[in-house]
Formats: structure tokens, sequence, C-alpha cells
């Protein structure tokens, strides 16, 4: 095999790496950088499994990927910015979905792992990109505060709710009375 050739079968599976790594920033509403070690022993199998279900079931996903292939993706897609954070190794998660949600897995999940090195836990948050904007590590803990989709939906729903059940009550209690004062007329 000559040396060109070999050289353009190692570039294909990167090449299809890059593209789906382009099409999952495409597509989805936050992608957070993270450092799965730290200056520890780190992240787990089980617990990266762990938190790759905990994404899954929020519409997330997790991937770690060499820090090179990130950074051609970005320059592909010319976002700037987050180069700076493509140190250590690197994880991505995407969400797909509430951005929130995700945010508030990772967040809680590293609050749990806090390490003698790291205040904020395992894994360290680099940066996000939510909707074409650079998210540093304190915007992002700041993004778990916020609630939820569904709560927001909830909340909603019962600020619209309320007046609609108050006038319902304004309406049926005259109703109301009539049948509690009925008896008492018949005692008479």
């Amino acid at each position: 095999m000559s040396k060109s050739k070999a050289a353009k079968v190692n570039l294909e599976p990167k090449q299809r790496i890059i593209e789906n790594l382009r099409e999952k920033f495409q597509k989805s509403s936050l992608a957070l950088l993270t450092d799965y070690r730290g200056n520890e022993k780190g992240l787990t199998v089980q617990e990266i499994n762990e938190l790759r279900k905990s994404f899954k079931q929020k519409a997330g996903e997790l991937k770690v990927v060499k820090n090179t292939l990130i950074r051609r993706t970005l320059e592909e897609l010319e976002i700037s910015g987050l180069d700076s954070q493509l140190y250590n190794p690197t994880a991505l998660i995407f969400s797909y979905g509430d951005p929130v949600g995700i945010a508030k897995i990772l967040v809680d999940f590293a609050r749990k792992k806090k390490t003698a090195t790291s205040a904020e836990g395992i894994p360290i948050i680099k940066a996000g990109y939510l909707e074409g904007k650079i998210l540093t590590p304190a915007q992002v803990r700041e993004l778990a505060m916020l609630p939820g989709k569904q709560e927001m939906l909830a909340k909603l729903v019962s600020t619209i709710a309320a007046p609609i059940s108050s006038f319902l009550r304004v309406l049926t209690e005259p109703m109301a009375k009539l049948v509690r004062i009925l008896p008492q007329i018949k005692t008479e």
C-alpha cells in the first residue's frame, strides 16, 4: 500500500468523527466541554456510563473525543473561543432538548464528586456553547439553577388556570349556598 493511500485510510475514520461532531453541534441546543479526569483519578467507567444514562434520559449525550478532532470541528463550524479549553481529556456533552436539565445533571453529579483539587467536583466544567454564545463554567452553573422546561410549563399552566378556577368558584358558590340552605329551610 502506498504512503498516500495509507494516509487517506487513516483520515477517513477521523473525518467521519468530525462530520458526526459537526452534526451534533448543529443539532444541539447546548454543548458542554468537561474534563472528566481532573488532577486526580477522575471518573470511573461506571460513573461515565451512569452519566451517559442520565443524559440520555433528558435527550442528551456524552462523548469522549480527542481535542484535535474537537478543534477541527470547531474550525469547520467557525466557532471561536473554545480552543483555549481543549486541554486534558475532554468529554463533550450535548443537549438536544432542555439545556437546563442537562446542566443540572452535570452540576449535581460534579457536586457529589468534589475532590481536594477541584472544589466544583468532577467532571470539571471547562466551558459551554449555548445558541451561539460561549458560556463560562460559572454561567453553566447558573444555567443549572434555573427552573427546567417542565417546571416552567407547570408554572405557566397554573398561572393561566388560577383565574379560570377562581371564576368557576364565583359562579358555583351561589348554587352551593342554596344547597346548604335548603336542608335548613326544610327542617324549619
